[in-house]
């Protein structure tokens, strides 16, 4: 073989590595820039809230929604397909999801929830307050993902995606 072809076999080479670096980096800063916005509009639609505890006065954050049921179902499955769909489940951030957990023991023991099955709601509730950085927490969440998944399907008669888990009563009722 001769020399120029060695040099060209060996440009192209060094062409095709930079062109893959290139596109590998453009698809995980645009990866990258998705996860954002949807933590972002996370942040928007689940406003966080000072709340004060006791006497120290110490204040944390606090997710809140203020809506109806159907939103809230709604935003609840939303929040679960950006943060644990489509293989996200890996990688969790349990800090949110515990802080979520708390949001869902929280707003459903403050609003009418005529339209779920009350073991629907108990089942629910179980699980949110059972949600801990355990060895099953992934399970959990993924569990709590699916409810909300159902729930949707029978409140709002969500359609994007057609498997049913059949984890609710109420989904079963109708």
């Amino acid at each position: 073989m001769s020399t120029v072809w060695k040099w060209s076999i060996g440009v192209i080479i060094i062409v095709l590595l930079l062109i893959g670096t290139a596109v590998f980096s453009i698809m995980k800063y645009t990866n990258d820039r998705s996860e954002e916005a949807s933590l972002q509009k996370i942040e928007e639609t689940f406003k966080s809230e000072n709340t004060s505890h006791g006497e120290g006065n110490s204040e944390t954050k606090e997710m809140s929604f203020e809506g109806s049921v159907q939103e809230f179902v709604a935003e609840a499955h939303n929040f679960y397909n950006q943060t644990l769909g489509w293989g996200r489940d890996e990688g969790l951030d349990e800090d949110l999801h515990l802080e979520f957990a708390d949001l869902i023991q929280r707003y459903l023991k403050s609003h009418s929830t005529d339209q779920i099955n009350t073991e629907d709601i108990q089942s629910i509730n179980e699980l949110a307050a059972s949600l801990t950085t355990t060895p099953d927490f992934r399970e959990k969440v993924i569990q709590l993902h699916r409810y909300f998944h159902d729930l949707d399907i029978a409140v709002n008669d969500y359609e994007d995606y057609d498997k049913v888990w059949g984890v609710t009563k109420t989904l079963k009722n109708e």
